[in-house]
């Protein structure tokens, strides 16, 4: 069978069984006249691959002392809190309407998602770990918000999160810095006449990129500093593909994914901003389109390389060939 196939061939079959109710642990050969199920298999209900898990999503507070984790309540998500040594939990979040996604720890408070009106209009909340103390830092009607940056260990930002939201124009996510305590807004940029639509921080928290398509053109634009106007730095037409992931972790040059200069698949590199050039390949794949990239912040190093071919796979930079391991299936 051709390979390009195989994938597509793997998710019709499943798909096929699925509609039947029901998947089967074992499948004997029909060429000799098997039955459809062998003696002994056990069939495994469908809604079994879709329900919720007991536990999932668990973190660990900045100060080691409690554990977090998603579990199910009133049939949605939820996030729980347990100390550490402790048996039962408290249960932080009371949504029933839709499951609470991703979050994560800001000292000692918890930042989530929600969208209570079924409009894609997330919210940005602030918990504490008792759950008595819930507040939206985002508007709850008509905004859609997300955190642009969490902060995480930069001094002076210790109650506060970097958000991005379109409450001025529906089209354009505007930046602001939030206080999650008191949720306090700052407007970190007058976005009215550049209409920039996102924007990307360096390891200090400073918003050092801003982004926005013009016709079929991505175009990028960086500053220096907080000071200092944004000026375009690079333009792609729809034939080409350059998107900065982070800064380098001195915050001089750019960890990027790109297929200029005639390649065929996008790779991931570090990027002289000043040279407006590549200066070492980091990891690229002569099959796939590679775009994205894990980091430690604690460490400041690239953890994990990570690409979509017939499943997710990964790849751990300075490893070698022992690095590669599949995400995903066997």
């Amino acid at each position: 069978m051709n390979a390009h196939l195989r994938p597509l061939m793997k998710h019709l079959t499943i798909a096929a069984l699925m509609v039947s109710g029901t998947l089967f642990t074992a499948q004997p050969s029909l060429a000799d006249g098997g039955p459809d199920v062998l003696p002994g298999a056990t069939t495994i209900p469908v809604k079994d691959f879709f329900k919720n898990p007991e536990k999932a999503s668990f973190r660990i507070s900045p100060d080691g002392n409690y554990i977090s984790y998603r579990a199910p309540w009133k049939n949605r998500m939820n996030i729980f809190v347990q100390k550490v040594g402790e048996k039962t939990a408290t249960q932080v979040t009371h949504d029933t309407i839709r499951d609470v996604g991703g979050y994560f720890w800001k000292g000692d408070r918890i930042m989530y998602g929600r969208d209570i009106n079924g409009d894609e209009n997330f919210i940005v909340f602030s918990a504490s770990i008792d759950g008595k103390d819930s507040k939206p830092l985002t508007p709850e009607k008509g905004v859609r918000a997300g955190i642009l940056d969490d902060l995480h260990n930069i001094e002076g930002k210790e109650k506060h999160v970097l958000v991005q939201m379109n409450q001025r124009d529906p089209q354009v996510m505007d930046p602001y810095l939030v206080n999650i305590e008191t949720g306090g807004t700052v407007p970190m940029y007058d976005n009215s006449k550049d209409n920039f639509e996102s924007w990307i921080t360096d390891h200090t928290g400073t918003i050092r990129m801003a982004t926005r398509t013009e016709g079929t053109d991505n175009v990028y634009f960086l500053r220096a500093n907080e000071k200092e106007p944004f000026t375009e730095y690079m333009r792609t037409s729809f034939k080409d593909s350059w998107g900065p992931l982070l800064f380098t972790f001195d915050n001089k040059n750019l960890i990027v994914s790109h297929n200029l200069g005639g390649r065929d698949k996008t790779a991931i590199a570090e990027w002289d901003i000043a040279a407006k050039k590549e200066t070492k390949l980091i990891f690229e794949n002569p099959d796939y389109d590679v775009s994205n990239v894990d980091w430690s912040r604690k460490r400041k190093v690239l953890t994990m390389v990570t690409w979509t071919g017939a499943k997710s796979e990964r790849h751990v930079p300075g490893q070698g060939d022992r690095s590669h391991v599949c995400q995903d299936g066997p």
